[in-house]
């Protein structure tokens, strides 16, 4: 039996007012509204908080105390210190609910996956880091993982997992040092090993260090053609 609070939890009420919830997504709102009160309760205050801004921003200048108060915990907006003139700062008010919805998505989120192409696939659909060339048949891929900034092959080789994680930021690999005595380009320390390939850093992370140099020498080999 399905339990509504967690229902309403996934409801997205300023994207079923403003038609941007897809069709199934739609269908569990609709659901939720016919058979649980709370959820109505929630909704006419989405709807009445949504006309309190246009009320508000369009008659009258909005002091900028006001306006911080009116904006939802979840949206971290900075207003300059001045008072907004009536169409501006509800135009400002409409964004910062919509910064908030953005920002109500998982920083990081995992998914099964069967092969590194449809993971690359996935990752890349949330923080468009676009993969030269892909690795492939390192071991068996069982899940991908993403994060606005990142990416994650979690892979299973030789009874082992070992995660194959790539980003831009080079501050991930602080602290780590070079090999000693090669010019092959590969760091490690705290048991990782990591090496940069088509301008980004790629890091691998398992508890099997001698497994963790062959994933990567076998993923630059890939990857620096």
């Amino acid at each position: 039996m399905r339990r509504w609070g967690e229902a309403l939890n996934k409801v997205d009420w300023y994207a079923y007012l403003d038609g941007t919830l897809s069709a199934d997504e739609r269908v569990i709102a609709d659901q939720t509204l016919a058979e649980d009160a709370n959820a109505k309760g929630q909704l006419n205050e989405v709807r009445e908080f949504l006309a309190s801004i246009r009320r508000e921003g369009l008659s009258e200048e909005v002091p900028l105390s006001r306006l911080q108060a009116m904006v939802p915990k979840q949206a971290k907006v900075s207003f300059p210190q001045l008072a907004w003139k009536p169409a501006l700062a509800a135009g400002i008010l409409m964004a910062a609910i919509g910064i908030a919805r953005v920002d109500r998505r998982p920083a990081y989120e995992a998914l099964a996956a069967k092969s590194f192409t449809e993971a690359a696939a996935w990752i890349e659909d949330r923080n468009g880091i676009k993969l030269a060339r892909i690795p492939q048949n390192i071991g068996r891929i069982i899940e991908s993982e993403r994060t606005p900034d990142s990416g994650c092959f979690c892979i299973q080789i030789d009874g082992k997992i070992v995660h194959l994680s790539y980003t831009k930021d080079e501050a991930k690999i602080n602290g780590l040092i070079a090999q000693v005595g090669s010019n092959d380009g590969f760091m490690s320390g705290n048991g990782k090993v990591a090496f940069r390939a088509d301008k980004l850093v790629w890091i691998v992370d398992g508890k099997d260090s001698s497994t963790n140099w062959k994933v990567a020498r076998e993923a630059a080999k890939q990857l620096r053609v």
